[in-house]
């Protein structure tokens, strides 16, 4: 080894004086991750009225595929055009020449904040929130849907048990928790590494839903202070067979029933997506859940060109938006949009329900400007 390091003695010294460098590079690439965007053309039928809807998006991949699938249902056209700087998106997301309907930006918030007009939307990627353990058992009395959950639950005779054993972790990572994440969110959200997850297992509990003997979903519990947070969530082999059974609504309700029987008087939920006809918001909404937080990350949402597409996916959106910092809820209505009032009337109830008191209502047809618009 010594007269290798004799022999090679300045490629040795080349790369320690290297050293030093690799805190720079790192800070690069963290500022490239944050500053320099890729970007995609979205393009097909909105999946609410088949109007051909063309997106401009510039951002993280995972967050581009659920705003794909949010607008087109999965079936959809897309170019890729390559990275830019994050203040060139937002020029490039105004040029009417490229004709898009809506720019969608994945931004940080102090950037997205300075650099947004007054006729765009701050978007939270996520909002989080949380049950009211005493709320939640209520549910059970008032909302059909759990009724359903728990009829799945007595007719297949599912059960649970509590763990702290650190062992049993790896298969739920293995065998719930990536399988489920992959069935369901194939490519729209960030899946925690092995161990990123794994260290927290020390101040975590794994909630087991069986049928008889058979591990079919588990929920993980994080201890976090003063605040118990259903953490993962994973079903066996991520068989939509066990979704179907109840497999799910089982590991919420259980979870429930545990935690109140430890005198515990809240659940965190964790993060769902900021549109309220979301799937996984829908489902949280039935257990009482209040918005709580949100992510510091942003979609920047500009109406580029005035057109019916553009408008039928506003129209058939509703979402969370942050101005002034607040959470408030945007409903937009329009003439010959086929929304019925009812539908408005009960998204704004909606929005309350989880403690969003503020809902403006904005013409999905006209310009708006948000400091002064909707209603």
């Amino acid at each position: 080894m010594a007269a290798e390091k004799e022999e090679h003695g300045w490629l040795y010294r080349a790369l320690r004086a290297l050293k030093p460098l690799r805190g720079a590079v790192h800070v690069a690439r963290g500022y490239l991750d944050i500053y320099h965007l890729p970007t995609w053309s979205l393009e097909g039928a909105e999946r609410h009225s088949g109007q051909l809807l063309r997106i401009f998006f510039a951002g993280q991949l995972e967050n581009k595929n659920y705003i794909a699938r949010l607008a087109f249902g999965g079936n959809h056209t897309e170019i890729e055009r390559g990275g830019v700087w994050l203040w060139s998106a937002y020029r490039f997301a105004g040029n009417e020449r490229a004709g898009h309907d809506l720019a969608i930006i994945d931004s940080g918030a102090s950037l997205a904040r300075r650099m947004k007009g007054s006729d765009a939307f701050l978007i939270p990627n996520w909002i989080r929130g949380e049950i009211d353990l005493a709320v939640a058992l209520q549910q059970i009395k008032k909302s059909e849907s759990v009724k359903t959950d728990l009829r799945k639950i007595r007719q297949h005779g599912l059960s649970y048990e509590v763990t702290k054993d650190e062992r049993e972790f790896e298969y739920f990572y293995h065998e719930m928790y990536l399988p489920y994440a992959n069935e369901t969110y194939a490519g729209m959200m960030y899946l925690m590494p092995h161990e990123d997850l794994r260290k927290f297992m020390a101040r975590s509990e794994l909630l087991w839903v069986k049928n008889g003997a058979e591990k079919i979903a588990g929920l993980m519990l994080l201890y976090d202070g003063a605040i118990i947070r259903a953490y993962a969530l994973g079903v066996k082999d991520g068989d939509p067979q066990y979704v179907k059974s109840g497999a799910l609504g089982a590991a919420y309700y259980f979870a429930i029933l545990h935690l109140t029987e430890r005198g515990a008087q809240r659940l965190h939920l964790g993060g769902s997506r900021p549109f309220l006809r979301d799937g996984v918001l829908q489902y949280k909404k039935k257990w009482g859940i209040r918005i709580v937080d949100k992510s510091p990350q942003f979609f920047v949402l500009t109406r580029t060109r005035n057109t019916r597409a553009g408008m039928a996916f506003l129209a058939n959106n509703p979402f969370f938006f942050e101005t002034d910092g607040n959470l408030k809820g945007a409903i937009f209505i329009g003439r010959d949009m086929g929304i019925p009032d009812e539908a408005t009337h009960r998204w704004r109830k909606e929005f309350q329900d989880m403690g969003i008191s503020h809902v403006q209502a904005f013409d999905a047809g006209e310009e708006w400007e948000l400091s002064r618009g909707g209603s």
